[in-house]
Order: C-alpha cells, then structure tokens, then sequence
C-alpha cells in the first residue's frame, strides 16, 4: 500500500530513472521506489541490490539518491507531531534504533545495547496501535529516557496515562513491575551502601578489620 502511494505520487512529478550500461533493462517506477525503501529498511550494500534487481550497481546508486529525498519530501507532512496528539487519551511509547552507516566521524551513532550504528528515534501510538507521534532522530547512543525527556513529551501529556517498558523506569509513568529477585538485589544493594558510606570515602583495608 505505501509503495502504491508512493509510486502513484512521484508519477505525477514525473520522476523516473534511466538506466544503462549492458546491464541495462527496463526498471518501473515501482520497482525503484521498492528499491529505494528497501535500501532504507535493510541497509543492503548497493551490489546486492544490484543483482536482486538486475541493474548495473551505479543504477542503485542513482536511483536511492534520487528517489530518497522525494520519498522523504512526499511523507513529511503524514509524520503525526506533538501536535496531533490528543493528551487526553492513554498513550504508548517507546524507543527504536534505525540502522545506518558507521561513520568515524560521528562515534554517537553506535547503540550499545543494539550493537550497530543508527539513530534513536522515539514513538507513541494509542491502545489500539495507531501510531500518534514520531520523534525527530538522536544518536543511536542516546538512552532511551533520556530521548523522551530531550523531546519534551512527557512534558505536554498526563504522564499517569503513558504506558512504557522497563526502560523508562524513573520518569513517572507506567512501567512494569521489576522482578522480585532483581528489585531485592536492587534493595539489597542501596542498604548496602547506605549502611557503610564510609566505602565510598576511604579505600577498603581488610587487614585492618
């Protein structure tokens, strides 16, 4: 359905790419946007796709510089904001790392707990799965609380009605239940620390207790 809508909306501006080269055949329309969201979503190195679609490798390459922008320029105004959104009802967040390129330059991209490059992005859908709220993108390094609270969300809402996972323990809203072994490791080791501050001045000498 979104290829359909995407393709019927870039025919009416007459894009399209050509393609040449002994590999050369004809490629629809269709199939190069297909080319183009696939390249997007799997992050496929620009040969394999070469070879699924049977197009010289600088054909994909012309054809993701092109039909990317005008993808992205034909979507902007579906991506639901913080306007959108009717703070009055329950809402569902969380976070999701979209893959991307590892560039040396930018070390932030790198997600820890993915262990891949790409950026955070956070979202929100209501009960039912309609998605209601896209954040713009952070580094994939970002946190996912730290994410929410950069985009201001939790300000605007009535945080007693945002649902979350674990991740997002600390913030207000409602999250699972920690474990009972796990909050009484947790516990055990806050009483811990507050009964010995002394452990957190001077160095540990064994011999001397």
């Amino acid at each position: 359905m979104l290829i359909t809508f995407l393709t019927a909306t870039l025919h009416a501006t007459g894009t399209h790419i050509t393609t040449t080269g002994p590999r050369a055949h004809k490629i629809t329309l269709d199939q190069q946007v297909h080319l183009a969201v696939m390249a997007l979503r799997t992050n496929l190195i620009q040969q394999v796709l070469a070879d699924l679609y049977h197009v010289s490798q600088p054909t994909v390459s012309r054809i993701i510089h092109r039909i990317t922008p005008l993808i992205s320029a034909t979507l902007r105004h579906l991506i639901p904001t913080v306007d959108d959104l009717d703070t009055r009802n329950p809402l569902i967040i969380d976070g999701t790392l979209l893959p991307c390129w590892s560039w040396s330059n930018a070390p932030g991209v790198y997600s820890g707990k993915h262990r891949t490059t790409g950026v955070n992005v956070q979202v929100a859908c209501d009960i039912h799965g309609r998605l209601l709220w896209v954040s713009d993108p952070l580094p994939g390094s970002t946190h996912d609380t730290k994410a929410i609270r950069e985009h201001g969300l939790l300000d605007l809402v009535d945080t007693s009605q945002v649902i979350a996972d674990r991740g997002y323990i600390g913030l207000g809203i409602i999250t699972p239940l920690i474990p009972a072994e796990k909050r009484f490791a947790r516990d055990n080791h806050q009483h811990h620390d507050h009964r010995n501050p002394r452990h957190h001045l001077l160095p540990t000498n064994h011999a001397n207790e």
